[in-house]
């Protein structure tokens, strides 16, 4: 927005801005249909954690060179470029020079469209050809890369969605989980040459993670990192012997789950599902060998006056900071922290410079000098109309 004169009255929205402005539409003519709340869109708050909890942890060992950043479930392609720059500013500020390529597929064809075309728009047209989309394209169904393997991988996948005619088209025929040969979910394991990993046709997300889990980098030195976010089915669901416990147990068994972190409630749109944060690493460091981490981060959050998609407004900087405690922050491995335990163990990095001297703030003073911030800054943007 321009002034009279020329100059500038309100400078340009990034794309994350636009981004919301794109989400609050969508959620104002979407809000009464419970049935497709939360599917394509998750809240800013919630991919800033799962970015910092996929990159913080190994800011250290990030060298120089290309990385892959996948995500299975791409919808508009908020997840990539968030961890995109994430990744990239780490980089700087390690010192280190790094190149990204992103890699995304997603059936919506809407959501799918929108992503293709802001990655044309900022003129990153090879990342581009490599989002792959439509109604032909699902990712369980029909995998746009088999053959790649990726660093970084997360996502946000469906949860409670039936995936019955994926599994017909993987079949190719009605009978069902018997006739299932794709390798992503049929492996080797525990002496079992046909252990299977097929699910439950009514809710497939778990099938997203065991599609990542197939493309780990095994070889390399950093290996892979997997970030996704499910509601609690996928902690309890399945019988032994079925495809969700199956799933965790390969998953147990390879030492792969770093740990596992209870969101708020009502941080998605129009519904207030529990959700659940899995960090997973095939390059775990010595002192979480053996070891799963839960953390309950479900008092951490602000109320906001609406359910807007970030209803249960999780402070970013405490909330980026459970990642740091990968590289030796709270050393209690194997148990669930409460709130007051996380706060007393995390490095308070990420604080204002104000914040930083003396003894670890309050978490209620903290919000209360975080509301007084953004009333300060609504008040001084009203002004300036």
């Amino acid at each position: 927005m321009f002034n009279e004169d020329g100059s500038i009255k309100h400078p340009a929205l990034d794309n994350h801005g636009m981004g919301s402005i794109f989400e609050e539409l969508v959620r104002k003519f979407n809000e009464e249909n419970n049935e497709e709340a939360g599917e394509h869109w998750t809240p800013r708050d919630a991919v800033r954690l799962m970015t910092r909890l996929m990159f913080l942890p190994i800011a250290d060992e990030i060298e120089s060179g290309t990385y892959l950043l996948y995500d299975g479930a791409c919808g508009t392609g908020g997840m990539l470029t968030v961890a995109e720059e994430t990744l990239q500013q780490l980089a700087s500020d390690h010192g280190k020079q790094v190149a990204t390529h992103l890699y995304g597929q997603e059936i919506n064809t809407e959501t799918y469209a929108i992503c293709k075309a802001d990655l044309l728009l900022k003129g990153e047209g090879d990342a581009a050809d490599n989002i792959v989309g439509g109604p032909e394209h699902s990712t369980l169904a029909n995998d746009a890369f088999p053959s790649r393997e990726f660093d970084f991988m997360l996502s946000n996948p469906p949860y409670g969605k039936s995936w019955k005619t994926d599994l017909e088209r993987l079949t190719g025929s009605r009978r069902g989980k018997k006739d299932m040969r794709d390798p992503r979910f049929v492996i080797e394991h525990a002496g079992d040459p046909e252990f299977s990993l097929v699910t439950r046709s009514s809710d497939g997300q778990m099938l997203f993670l065991a599609n990542k889990l197939s493309k780990m980098k095994h070889k390399s030195r950093l290996g892979s990192r997997i970030v996704e976010v499910h509601n609690g089915s996928s902690l309890f669901t399945g019988d032994a012997g079925q495809g969700e416990s199956n799933i965790r147990r390969w998953i147990i068994e390879n030492d792969w789950l770093e740990a596992i972190v209870a969101l708020p409630l009502n941080m998605f749109y129009n519904t207030g599902i529990a959700t659940y944060v899995w960090v997973l690493s095939n390059r775990k460091p010595e002192h979480r060998k053996g070891k799963v981490q839960l953390i309950d981060a479900t008092a951490w959050y602000q109320p906001l006056r609406k359910n807007l998609g970030i209803g249960a407004n999780p402070p970013a900087v405490y909330f980026g900071e459970l990642a740091e405690q990968a590289d030796g922050g709270a050393k209690k491995y194997g148990g669930i922290d409460s709130a007051p335990e996380m706060r007393e163990n995390l490095h308070m990095s990420c604080l204002p410079e104000a914040m930083l001297e003396g003894e670890i703030p309050d978490y209620e003073d903290f919000l209360e000098q975080r509301r007084r911030l953004m009333a300060l800054k609504i008040k001084t943007w009203f002004e300036s109309l």
